[in-house]
């Protein structure tokens, strides 16, 4: 006999999630699914500014019909656990299913969570739209390397609201040492979300434990509506006395993956340490060669962002001539070693 959780505490097991998870609600859900482990992202695009005319029939210049461009991505995490609570060996005096209730909201809590978290930071870390290298961050420069994020965000329209700001503990503790410790907003008496301690920067400073940031990685900025966290698994259950075993059998199964949205990916910032990022390719147009120290290399010939495009290919050999095209590539390390490279174009000539 199976007793499917998510039939009877989903909800619960949802809200729990949420609350436990550093990077839960922080993500956009402007999203739908397709099919099992695809989802679709519409993004509308806009059309170009002109001068009014005064006179004419066209005064307003061309007409453009308004267009959509969707971007559909797979998700690639599908994970599970499984353990028995032998009736020989209760945990404690009490029903079954107390029993497993503890042990589901231990093992959410300590396991499936914070592995979640990181892989989706991980995720979005080498995804980032602006990855920048800085020397290890010490309390007379981090509050620096925040403002210098606080310009690019500026630079780049992107707005604050939703913004969080991922610090480990190791850079938060070099962040209270700074001078300028005392410009970070107190956020107390304020309704926060898992992590959030306060604002720098305009940032939402989110502290989070020292491992769950990727290696290399000092500090994470996310808009949230940059990035995206779907679920299209997060279920449980229990069989009571299955075949072999005398007692319960938990399981549970999650489907799930972490995405840096294209069009939106200047929302997300990575500050990482100096010599963890790939080296930027070159392109010589006459001949088609693009070179990066033995990375692998993505590249696209429509002009459009090959670290997100559903066009991009894996370069293998010449290309040949590629004057008349538009060439952008990047280069990384297939085992993540490496964070992605700047992408670096070559303009069509004719």
């Amino acid at each position: 006999m199976a007793i499917h959780l998510q039939e009877k505490t989903s909800q619960k097991i949802a809200e729990n999630w949420t609350h436990e998870s550093y990077a839960a609600g922080k993500a956009s859900t402007a999203y739908d699914f397709d099919g099992v482990r695809d989802i679709l992202i519409t993004n509308i695009v806009p059309v170009p500014m002109t001068n009014y005319t005064r006179s004419g029939r066209s005064r307003y210049g061309e007409t453009y019909e308004v267009q959509d461009e969707k971007q559909r991505l797979t998700m690639v995490g599908d994970y599970a656990f499984s353990a028995s609570i032998d009736k020989g060996n209760k945990l404690e005096q009490g029903s079954a299913l107390k029993q497993v209730g503890r042990f589901l909201n231990k093992q959410l809590k300590t396991v499936v969570v914070p592995e979640s978290d990181k892989r989706v930071f991980k995720k979005w870390a080498h995804s980032a739209g602006h990855i920048v290298e800085s020397a290890s961050l010490a309390k007379n420069t981090v509050v620096e390397a925040l403002f210098k994020a606080n310009e690019w965000f500026i630079d780049h329209n992107i707005p604050f609201e939703n913004t969080y700001a991922y610090v480990p503990t190791s850079v938060y503790g070099k962040i209270r040492l700074s001078p300028e410790f005392m410009g970070v907003e107190s956020l107390a008496g304020k309704i926060l979300t898992k992590g959030v301690v306060g604002q720098i920067a305009d940032f939402m400073l989110t502290v989070v434990p020292s491992n769950y940031l990727p290696t290399g990685c000092q500090f994470l900025i996310a808009n949230k509506n940059s990035v995206l966290f779907p679920k299209k698994l997060w279920g449980t259950k229990i069989h009571m006395d299955p075949p072999d075993i005398s007692g319960n059998l938990i399981q549970g199964r999650f489907i799930y993956d972490g995405f840096v949205i294209g069009e939106l990916s200047n929302g997300v910032y990575a500050c990482i340490e100096t010599g963890k990022k790939a080296k930027a390719p070159t392109i010589t147009p006459s001949t088609g060669v693009i070179a990066s120290d033995g990375n692998v290399i993505k590249y696209t010939d429509d002009g459009s962002d090959p670290r997100y495009s559903a066009t991009a290919q894996v370069y293998g050999a010449a290309l040949g001539d590629v004057t008349k095209k538009t060439i952008k590539a990047y280069a990384y390390k297939l085992d993540g070693s490496l964070y992605a490279s700047d992408v670096v174009v070559s303009e069509a000539t004719a």
